[in-house]
């Protein structure tokens, strides 16, 4: 699973910040929901939220929306992501459609996201 996870990290989302202050060092770590470390020598400028909520978290938290390149069916707030490529629903992503897109980061939930994914 983890080769298939190089740019797959789930997360639960639990106090992650990606705004650029968060990457003032060299290099910075995540822990992701599975226990797997992940790590970041640039904040990630092209990002694919695979559930509607964390799709408005990346917005909240600072992320650009040009810097989200793709979302799930039904993300519809906040307005600026809507008409972004989709790659499927929350519960049945398109791996296909995802790496089409070529992103840095993708934020998949413990819910809802199949555990195969």
């Amino acid at each position: 699973m983890r080769s298939r996870r190089h740019n797959l990290i789930a997360l639960f989302f639990g106090g992650l910040l990606l705004s650029g202050g968060a990457f003032a060092a060299t290099e910075y770590r995540v822990v992701d929901a599975t226990g797997a470390e992940t790590a970041f020598v640039r904040p990630p400028k092209r990002v694919i939220p695979l559930q509607p909520s964390l799709a408005e978290l990346v917005i909240r938290i600072g992320s650009k929306p040009e810097e989200v390149v793709g979302v799930t069916a039904y993300t519809d707030f906040p307005a600026s992501l809507k008409g972004k490529p989709s790659v499927g629903s929350y519960v049945k992503p398109s791996l296909e459609a995802i790496v089409a897109l070529k992103p840095d980061l993708v934020l998949a939930g413990r819910d809802g996201t199949p555990a195969a994914f």
